[in-house]
């Protein structure tokens, strides 16, 4: 079933926290090392949410660098102006589809970047092959793109119990895990870039308590409210007998280079 949790800035929040808190992986941190920002760098970051990665990596800018942070969501760009943009001033959020960025005369200012990051967005995108010539384009000779994402065996033990439960995790959902970040970006992005980067990082979300969980189910992209009795049944089922359970995030970084001697546009 659809749902909005993609767009709203508190189930961000949730899922952001939880992985945080209850795993052993400091992803904006990795981020951070792979761009490795200067302090004039020209970084977009494409789907940046509520900002709690960008929190991470933006502090390598200086007053001579810039961050446009975009995305679709309202909600989530309210937080971010209010967490992040009075620390670090030169943070512009941009409320935009990424696939706006697929016409060259959309947002103009959004070339010669140094940098471009999407973490846990970019397969959103309508047509990813059509964006990410354009991405390639509005990059800056030896400019950098980083692309973190799902990759296989993510969610396994998550998505057992909820099919235990009677939920059909949905095709698109089972799509991203399986092929795009493992097959379709990794041989796009050959075709366009002169370096391509494939990095591959585990983190064990260990989750102690039943009422964690069921917040988890909640917030994500394919909760349902006409199976959440059954979900959250089989929780409290699994509780009973254990004392935890373990969501493994398993993500694939994909860091891709524009050639030096290659022009923009």
């Amino acid at each position: 079933m659809a749902n909005t949790r993609s767009e709203d800035a508190g189930a961000l929040r949730t899922r952001a926290s939880l992985n945080e808190t209850r795993g052993n992986l400091d992803l904006g941190q990795h981020l951070r090392s792979l761009l490795a920002l200067k302090p004039t760098s020209r970084l977009l970051d494409l789907g940046c949410g509520t900002g709690h990665l960008l929190r991470a990596y933006c502090r390598d800018l200086g007053v001579g660098g810039c961050c446009w942070a975009l995305d679709l969501s309202r909600d989530s760009l309210n937080e971010l102006e209010r967490t992040l943009v009075p620390q670090f001033p030169m943070i512009r959020p941009l409320e935009l589809s990424m696939d706006r960025l697929v016409d060259p005369a959309c947002q103009p200012e959004l070339c010669e970047l140094t940098h471009l990051v999407s973490a846990y967005a970019l397969y959103y995108s309508e047509n990813p092959d059509a964006l990410l010539d354009a991405l390639h384009s509005r990059l800056a000779p030896g400019g950098l793109l980083l692309v973190a994402g799902p990759c296989k065996g993510n969610n396994r033990e998550w998505f057992q119990l909820l099919e235990s439960a009677g939920l059909e995790i949905p095709e698109r959902i089972r799509r991203i895990t399986e092929e795009f970040m493992d097959r379709r970006l990794p041989v796009a992005g050959r075709k366009l870039f002169s370096t391509v980067e494939e990095h591959r990082l585990s983190n064990p979300v260990a989750i102690g308590d039943a009422d964690s969980l069921q917040a988890y189910w909640r917030s994500n992209i394919y909760h349902d409210p006409d199976r959440d009795a059954q979900v959250c049944r089989c929780i409290r089922e699994h509780f009973r007998s254990n004392s935890g359970f373990t969501i493994t995030k398993r993500i694939s970084v994909i860091r891709m280079i524009k050639s030096q001697g290659e022009p923009d546009g």
